[in-house]
């Protein structure tokens, strides 16, 4: 169990790490001036407070829930703007905004009719389903005609990302508890930590994917501007 714990925390303090990189990755590559970059770093920032306020406080603090349940919609917000700037699909882009209504009502109702010290499962299952099906439905609008799309991997990166957790995460909240009532109470006991590492694991693995997703990003970026500069001098436009 000790052993479980000790991992449980380096998983939150590598996320918190991987965090960080993020955003000073950004900001060292002068990425504010893109929205896609300045979203994820707004996001990565968001996540970087919880995550401190996780490891000094503890997940059972009414204080961190406080905070998280106040705040939940910038991950949702952003992760949702994330996708509408990098697919420029006005239809998936009204779905996006019409899908995400029953999400935010429900944090709605939670804050109005639930403890705010406490976190509810029932508030966090939702944006889960939500964000699977969203990201499935940008996954096969990319498989579209791929050759004339651009950023296609690091829009393939952004999906894999908010897939990998949500869908980690939805298994453990919404099946799991299925499995794990059904075992004696000393082993019930013995599952909440491993089900809690899995989850850190799977939310760690999925912020490395995002960092990489704003390196390729800025890669496409330099290429383009160094293909378009090598245009210009050796094919120079005469007015």
């Amino acid at each position: 169990m000790e052993i479980i714990n000790g991992l449980i925390t380096t998983a939150d303090v590598l996320s918190a790490l991987i965090l960080i990189c993020t955003i000073l990755f950004i900001l060292l590559k002068k990425g504010m001036q893109f929205t896609f970059l300045k979203l994820l770093a707004i996001n990565a920032g968001y996540n970087l407070v919880i995550t401190l306020l996780r490891l000094f406080l503890g997940h059972e603090n009414p204080a961190y829930a406080i905070g998280f349940n106040l705040t939940r919609p910038v991950d949702i917000i952003t992760a949702l703007l994330i996708l509408y700037v990098l697919w420029d699909k006005p239809l998936f882009r009204k779905f996006l905004v019409i899908s995400i209504i029953p999400v935010m009502a429900l944090w709605v109702r939670e804050l109005w009719f639930e403890p705010i010290d406490h976190i509810h499962l029932t508030a966090l299952i939702p944006p889960s389903m939500w964000s699977i099906i969203i990201t499935a439905v940008a996954l096969a609008l990319l498989y579209q005609k791929p050759e004339k799309q651009s950023f296609v991997f690091t829009r393939f990166l952004i999906v894999a990302g908010f897939m990998i957790y949500n869908f980690t995460y939805f298994i453990i909240e919404a099946l799991m508890p299925y499995y794990f009532f059904a075992k004696p109470f000393e082993e019930q006991k013995m599952l909440v930590p491993q089900i809690g590492l899995l989850n850190l694991g799977a939310y760690f693995f999925t912020r490395v994917i995002l960092l990489l997703a704003a390196a390729d990003f800025l890669s496409d970026i330099s290429y383009k501007r160094t293909q378009l500069a090598l245009q210009r001098q050796f094919f120079p436009s005469h007015s």
